[in-house]
């Protein structure tokens, strides 16, 4: 998956989510639990892909439209 942004609100997260579907992204919501994250912020990620180089192309595009992603492993 691609991680787009951390949020600590899942409203804001929900209102990404919106967003990402407009631009034709599958999004989806990572609660803290999910992510095995000891914080609380709800991850907004796009995917799961078939490969890395899927990914890539993934993060490059979401880059292009303005965001900061990353490949999370």
């Amino acid at each position: 998956t691609v991680q787009v942004a951390a949020l600590s609100n899942r409203a804001d997260a929900e209102s990404l989510i919106s967003v990402l579907k407009a631009r034709g992204y599958a999004p989806f919501v990572m609660s803290p639990d999910q992510a095995h994250a000891n914080d609380s912020f709800f991850r907004v990620v796009v995917g799961p892909f078939g490969s890395a180089a899927e990914a890539g192309k993934a993060r490059d595009k979401l880059a292009q439209d303005g965001f900061k992603p990353f490949i999370r492993k």
